[in-house]
């Protein structure tokens, strides 16, 4: 095939909406239509009607754009459980026969719960492995369960597949899939990103050249289609062809592709009437009072997107000193504190998450009510996939943008690609009470910054006396090695006890 061609085996799928469909009329097999139905799934959402149609009817590659939370997941992994049924049916056997490739370990446990929910009245066997968790225990999951369907990250099955010896998770086997699935496309395709799937691919291509397989590529922003953001609506037409000829190269695209894209405008965020889109321009020290300002304003479940683990760090000693009790959530944290966190703030009606970007994509939490980004995300693509936490499926949410001067260039280059170049409506503001709050904030910081020296002083002493144990010095005779002040430490303690005090009884007068 030509390269021209390559990129012209392409049709894109037109959603009647008049057209009613069910799942039935999808051609969804009985025994997951009642799986489904007994979660309250009981008709497909758009992305649904316009992948698994196809995906049931012929061998066709899939490439599918649409705001989070719409039902990606199930798109892909109906289709998977239904074919692969048939041929377990039919060959009588038990071997990996459908993979999928997601970024991140929370989303890749996500999609087994999902996946598992619809295969329950089947005899599909759906495993997942990701790194943080132990090999040993992955290793007995994929030797004794011998999944039909494998969910996993690529660090930890390109581990798995070139160090372990697992038959079946071997090059061999993994080369002969029948399905693969690359969620958040996007993300997973980047130069630079995840070089170990590249490897993964390499093995799938080379040693699996000869078998007819089918491909799903989903995300919230397909960047690389007819109908993508406005930055790449302006690119010429032969740049996209090459760019879809990169990617069908990357992951192996045979078959002609079907293209289902529901993003409004291409950007991938939910409609206007579900998302309230706004922002605050603000000086970088008065950041901490306006996100105090919503979080009192507006009660809901709220995630806050920092864009460093240092920020994120610092607004959890703040909020926790104001008394809001946020809940950590970052790439550095050990899986199952991770895990953890996200059950307690999905448990909390008025849970506030300070989220790193690895909970910007494909998490599905339900009802949350606000976005908040701290500092603004430095691409589009991760501003989507923040603001798509929030207003999913029918709920309406916030996502509100607090920019400071020196983030206005990145701020107008955001507003070009999401917005039209226009700027975004600004968030209404109730100065008097924004003016009541200010002596709260002066007090929390002044705390912040009294606990955290005495904490480091504390940290400090500690070593001392521990090294001095070890080389067996008595720190009381040895001035030259003691420098502690000891006036200070009451007295510091005493102000510490005051502002608290202070504070505690500012809190208790309500604002609003």
């Amino acid at each position: 095939m030509s390269k021209e061609s390559d990129a012209d085996d392409i049709t894109e799928a037109i959603l009647d909406e008049t057209k009613s469909e069910t799942w039935e009329s999808l051609g969804v097999s009985e025994n997951i239509i009642n799986a489904l139905n007994e979660h309250g799934l009981t008709e497909p959402t758009d992305i649904q009607k316009g992948i698994i149609k196809p995906a049931l009817s012929g061998i066709y590659d899939l490439l599918g754009a649409a705001p989070t939370g719409s039902g990606k997941t199930l798109a892909f992994g109906i289709p998977l459980i239904q074919k692969i049924q048939e041929k377990k049916d039919y060959y009588g056997d038990s071997k990996l026969r459908g993979l999928i490739i997601t970024p991140t370990r929370e989303l890749a446990q996500q999609i087994k719960i999902h996946l598992d929910r619809a295969a329950k009245f089947t005899t599909v066997k759906i495993a997942v492995v990701f790194g943080g968790l132990s090999t040993q225990r992955q290793e007995r999951i994929l030797t004794k369960g011998q999944p039909d369907i494998l969910v996993a990250t690529p660090g930890r099955l390109w581990e798995i597949i070139n160090e372990m010896e697992i038959p079946h998770v071997s090059h061999k086997s993994v080369s002969h899939i029948r399905y693969l699935v690359i969620d958040e496309a996007d993300r997973m395709t980047e130069k630079g990103y995840f070089s170990e799937l590249t490897n993964i691919l390499s093995i799938i291509k080379e040693k699996g050249a000869k078998i007819h397989r089918q491909v799903f590529l989903l995300s919230a922003t397909l960047t690389f289609i007819s109908k993508g953001p406005k930055l790449i609506k302006k690119m010429k037409q032969p740049k996209l062809r090459s760019k879809l000829r990169h990617i069908s190269r990357i992951i192996g695209m045979k078959n002609h592709k079907i293209i289902v894209d529901l993003t409004a405008g291409g950007v991938g965020t939910p409609s206007r009437e579900q998302l309230s889109i706004f922002k605050i321009e603000c000086l970088k020290e008065e950041k901490d009072l306006y996100l105090y300002y919503f979080l009192l304003a507006h009660p809901g479940r709220s995630i806050v997107f920092c864009n460093s683990k240092d920020c994120l760090r610092r607004l959890q000693h703040l909020l926790t000193i104001l008394d809001q009790k946020p809940i950590p959530l970052h790439a550095a944290m050990e899986q199952k504190r991770r895990l953890s966190n996200l059950e307690r703030f999905s448990a909390d009606p008025r849970g506030i998450l300070l989220a790193s970007d690895v909970a910007a994509r494909g998490l599905d939490i339900s009802y949350v009510d606000h976005v908040i980004h701290y500092q603004v995300p430095r691409t589009a693509e991760l501003y989507i996939h923040r603001s798509g936490r929030t207003a999913r499926m029918s709920n309406k949410g916030i996502s509100l943008l607090l920019c400071e001067p020196a983030e206005s260039y990145t701020y107008r280059k955001l507003c070009g690609s999401i917005n039209d170049s226009q700027d975004l409506d600004s968030f209404p503001i109730d100065d008097v009470k924004l003016n009541r709050l200010r002596e709260r904030l002066g007090i929390a910081r002044e705390l912040d910054v009294l606990t955290h020296r005495q904490k480091k002083v504390k940290s400090h002493d500690d070593f001392f006396r521990r090294m001095a144990k070890e080389c067996e010095i008595d720190l009381e005779d040895r001035d030259d090695l003691w420098m502690k002040d000891e006036d200070s430490a009451p007295k510091e303690n005493k102000k510490i006890k005051n502002l608290q005090n202070q504070l505690k009884n500012l809190l208790k007068k309500n604002v609003f």
